[in-house]
């Protein structure tokens, strides 16, 4: 390729990328003002580790239940254990008046054990034991069933076991052909949706009392108007006596957190660049495809406002009544609340290595499509500097970012992965490190331990020498 074909691909390409925002500044800023208290809870418990801050988590939980209920007034709030499942984190959002959605055998028996009186149990493979122990709680959990197997199987246990409770069931439905081509291990085709309500009304010992239908990553509410239409579309093909029993249409999560960065070298434009980069090796000013983008989601309000709208037109009308809509907030709710202390453990040139890894991440997201906010506590400053922060396990791919904020970063340095509570302590696997403890930054400005750090006993529990 000539170099003018290069410059002329690279001036398509060459549109504004969004990296800064006004967001991102306050972050640090706001992250900056704490820093004491982070260095003093790194000091007392030692890195690398997991903090919520109490506070944060209380106010996103209260202000997602007052949006909603504002638009919504019947509606109900399910967390999901599965973006989160610290036990002390899950009882603070309890008290706040949520109810709980599980996803297996561990969430539901945590569910329980914290005493929740409404539980959703939802996932697209519950195996016998699960089952039975959520026949054995039939008076608090609600079986969310995915697939008409599922369905069988759970007749079956209960004619075996002669379980005499009624049982209560909802259904997963997958509401649209997108949805089944990406999401096709979830929830019930909607030709099959008649004859599985059919199978349920025939068997007195189940009652079908709710619908249900799931999207992710949502940044407009778009997603949710077309399912409740197609919803709809579906209830007025069901016929009115099958329609007796049901007493709530859950809407799922997928509600973005906001502001979240996207590493450009996950976009389009990202790898195209790269490409051009490689092409193109003695231009000094190539974009950095490890820089990122961040596109804002709607604010909560547009969302409520315009699901309420959708439900008024395309449910209520069928149905005849004012069903419950339950809503299941996981990532909006825990995702800012907590963020990883890691201490820097060397320099090396244009890297350096933190004693925070892969597997307190659980994955490989920010290597690959993630961004979050590092910001160096000990030597802190506005100014966001280019490096790589790589983890400390053995894994080329683990890194917990390209660029930090602060005046410059050496060994020994305090450093804050921000916006780290979904989807990171519940994915934390058991890979060549100890799974980190977790620390609370309490509302009255005290510090204590939730969870302690993993030890070799932990480990290694159950299995034979």
């Amino acid at each position: 390729m000539k170099n003018q074909e290069i410059q002329k691909i690279r001036e398509c390409l060459d549109s504004p990328i969004k990296l800064d925002t006004e967001y991102y500044g306050r972050l640090v800023m706001k992250t900056n003002k704490k820093r004491h208290i982070y260095q003093q809870s790194a000091e007392s418990f030692g890195t690398p580790q997991y903090l919520l801050d109490e506070r944060i988590l209380k106010i996103r939980s209260k202000q997602f239940k007052k949006v909603f209920q504002s638009f919504i007034p019947n509606s109900e709030f399910y967390y999901a254990f599965k973006s989160n499942d610290l036990p002390y984190l899950i009882n603070k959002i309890k008290k706040l008046g949520y109810n709980a959605d599980v996803a297996g055998k561990f969430e539901l028996m945590l569910a329980l054990k914290l005493g929740f009186k409404k539980i959703l149990f939802t996932g697209p493979g519950k195996n016998e034991e699960e089952l039975i122990l959520a026949l054995k709680n039939h008076n608090k959990v609600i079986i969310n069933i995915d697939n008409s197997d599922e369905l069988d199987t759970l007749t079956r246990i209960i004619k075996e076991k002669q379980f005499k409770p009624n049982v209560r069931v909802s259904l997963r439905i997958c509401t649209s052909e997108e949805l089944a081509r990406e999401w096709s291990k979830f929830g019930i085709p909607p030709i099959e949706l008649i004859s599985i309500i059919k199978k349920i009304i025939e068997n007195p010992g189940i009652t079908l009392c709710g619908l249900h239908f799931h999207s992710s990553w949502n940044k407009t509410p778009e997603r949710y108007q077309e399912n409740i239409r197609l919803l709809g579309k579906m209830i007025k093909k069901i016929p009115e006596k099958y329609l007796n029993t049901i007493k709530f249409l859950d809407i799922g999560g997928g509600f973005e957190p906001g502001m979240e960065g996207e590493l450009l070298k996950s976009t389009i434009k990202g790898r195209a660049i790269e490409i051009l980069n490689e092409l193109d090796k003695k231009n000094d000013k190539n974009t950095n495809s490890s820089d990122f983008i961040v596109e804002d989601p709607k604010e909560i309000s547009e969302f409520a406002k315009e699901i309420s709208k959708e439900l008024n037109k395309s449910i209520y009308p069928k149905l005849n009544r004012k069903i419950k809509i339950y809503i299941e907030p996981g990532r909006y709710i825990s995702k800012h609340a907590t963020l990883i202390l890691t201490k820097v453990i060397c320099n090396k040139g244009n890297s350096v290595i933190a004693d925070a890894g892969q597997n307190i991440i659980g994955d490989d997201s920010l290597a690959s499509w993630e961004y979050a906010p590092i910001i160096n506590l000990t030597r802190p400053s506005q100014k966001r500097n280019k490096i790589i922060v790589y983890g400390s396990t053995c894994d080329p791919h683990d890194i917990l970012g390209y660029s930090y904020y602060g005046k410059e970063i050496r060994k020994g340095d305090m450093l804050a992965v921000l916006n780290q509570g979904a989807y990171t302590f519940s994915f934390a696997r058991r890979f060549i490190k100890p799974i980190a403890q977790y620390i609370v930054l309490k509302e009255n400005g005290k510090l204590s331990t939730a969870k302690k750090v993993e030890t070799f006993q932990d480990r290694y529990r159950g299995c034979k020498l």
